[in-house]
């Protein structure tokens, strides 16, 4: 956590925003008093929630560059690495 943290710290606003989005969903699905933590599939309601609605091909034209998959691949790849990886300070077990 304490590299991710500092990379982040060294990195544009949107890398911050998405980091800090990442570990405080992390703590949401973690806190055994929250209502994510308790719900069966609390990874894919976080994941889902940290991602944007697209809608990009229904009611806007598809053009290269328009939508960012890193809006919500990278929030959702740190709050995996965190919540499991013990080498990360993850706790809970896949």
């Amino acid at each position: 956590v304490d590299a991710i943290k500092e990379v982040a710290a060294t990195s544009s606003s949107f890398i911050k925003q998405k980091v800090k989005q990442a570990l405080d969903k992390v703590d949401e699905a973690t806190d055994p008093e929250g209502a994510l933590s308790k719900e069966e599939y609390a990874d894919d309601l976080a994941l889902t929630s940290m991602a944007r609605l697209w809608d990009v091909g229904r009611t806007e034209p598809i053009k290269v560059g328009k939508a960012s998959p890193t809006e919500g691949v990278l929030p959702g790849a740190v709050y995996l690495i965190v919540k499991y990886n013990p080498a990360q300070g993850g706790t809970v077990q896949c």
